[in-house]
């Protein structure tokens, strides 16, 4: 990726509200574009734009297929697609699934707005980001 390139962003969550904010939250930085919003992971794993993406964020609690099974499918077809869970539950974080499943940070949803931009530059580096204070579960 470019210097000058915007970072593609595709966003899977189920909640139109948080999907909203996050819109918002991203819209404040011009280097993030959001190019496709997906409300399942059924859509996201049909969406064309996964060839153009650069990153993903991705509820892991979402009826029908969840985030971490739709992040499992995603990594086996798409490796070089870094993927951050999103979570609004923190005692429902399993790190050895989240991390089997191809993900490579967790952001807890209440935090997003402090977290969002290390995360997403972060994982983009090819680092792992897992807030400290979040409560994994093994």
């Amino acid at each position: 990726m470019k210097l000058d390139e915007s970072i593609k962003i595709i966003i899977t969550d189920n909640s139109p509200e948080f999907i909203e904010g996050l819109l918002l939250l991203l819209s404040f930085n011009p280097k993030y574009k959001v190019i496709e919003v997906c409300n399942n992971g059924n859509i996201l794993l049909q969406s064309q734009y996964l060839y153009q993406t650069n990153i993903l964020l991705m509820d892991i609690e979402m009826p029908g297929i969840n985030g971490i099974e739709t992040a499992k499918r995603v990594n086996y077809k798409f490796p070089h697609i870094p993927m951050i869970a999103i979570s609004m539950f923190q005692d429902k974080v399993y790190l050895d699934k989240i991390i089997e499943a191809g993900f490579k940070g967790i952001i807890y949803k209440p935090e997003m707005t402090e977290n969002i931009y290390e995360g997403i530059d972060k994982v983009l580096k090819g680092e792992l980001y897992f807030p400290r204070d979040i409560n994994i579960m093994f």
